[in-house]
């Protein structure tokens, strides 16, 4: 199990560790930044062993502050979110400028997981940087697909 942990570390490391505490607490640091970079990269077999052996699920990145939910939802990564929600993951967390992962998902055009988080009762009028929701996120970025998905959903539309 260890070995599977440090190879991946090894090969997934973000150079700049941003999204990374260098203090161990017992190992269960160790776990959580794995687990954000397990999320990050779609990785579902480690973010299962890493919940099974005490990651928190739902612990933001000290310097970073996002979450494993926020990490999945950013890069795409559907079964990790699918994975991370089934295990009681909070879809409603806040990030940086109190950002949800609705919203990351949304500006990036995720309508696969803007649908799975709105299954999970993410917040879909929830406000965000400047005062944004997500369909203001998904307006912004061009995402039609999933300012459709919002509408149908009941999001709150602009006057």
């Amino acid at each position: 199990a260890h070995s599977s942990l440090h190879r991946f570390l090894a090969h997934h490391a973000p150079a700049d560790n941003d999204c990374h505490d260098d203090n161990d607490d017992d190992g269960r640091t160790t776990r959580n930044n794995a687990l954000l970079s397990a999320a990050s990269s779609g990785n579902d077999a480690l973010v299962v062993q890493l919940l099974d052996q005490g990651a928190d699920i739902n612990r933001h990145a000290p310097l970073c502050l996002r979450a494993p939910l926020h990490e999945a939802a950013l890069y795409g990564r559907t079964s990790t979110c699918q994975i991370l929600l089934a295990r009681q993951a909070d879809a409603n967390i806040c990030c940086t400028n109190s950002n949800t992962a609705l919203d990351l998902a949304a500006g990036n055009g995720r309508t696969a997981i803007c649908k799975m988080l709105i299954a999970a009762k993410a917040d879909i009028d929830a406000r965000a940087c400047h005062n944004a929701t997500a369909l203001h996120v998904a307006a912004g970025y061009g995402n039609h697909a999933v300012c459709t998905v919002l509408v149908e959903h009941g999001a709150d539309t602009p006057m």
